[in-house]
């Protein structure tokens, strides 16, 4: 199940994302929400000027060794869809 965020979360997002350089804008981790033994990463990645936005979940331990950019060039990218919510996922997760 998932939700689309507003187009205005997504505007202001592409909007900081504009604010950093080219390699910085890549990968661009934008929150982090840990459940038990896992993190939920929120993730914009912007190629050629479009936005790509995926969730990634993670290990702890994969997340303190800042290895998980590896993960996440490895995960779907899905062209032109949003990423979930924060309060939506809490009340998924409750």
């Amino acid at each position: 199940m998932s939700y689309l965020i507003s187009s205005s979360i997504a505007q202001q997002t592409a909007e900081q994302m504009n604010k950093h350089t080219d390699r910085e804008r890549f990968i661009c981790i934008t929150n982090k929400h840990y459940y038990g033994n896992f993190a939920l990463i929120f993730v914009i990645s912007a190629v050629s000027s479009v936005q790509i936005f995926l969730t990634l979940c993670v290990d702890k331990q994969t997340l303190a060794q800042n290895s998980f950019e590896t993960e996440i060039h490895k995960a779907s990218f899905v062209d032109y869809a949003f990423i979930l919510e924060l309060r939506k996922i809490e009340q998924m997760m409750d």
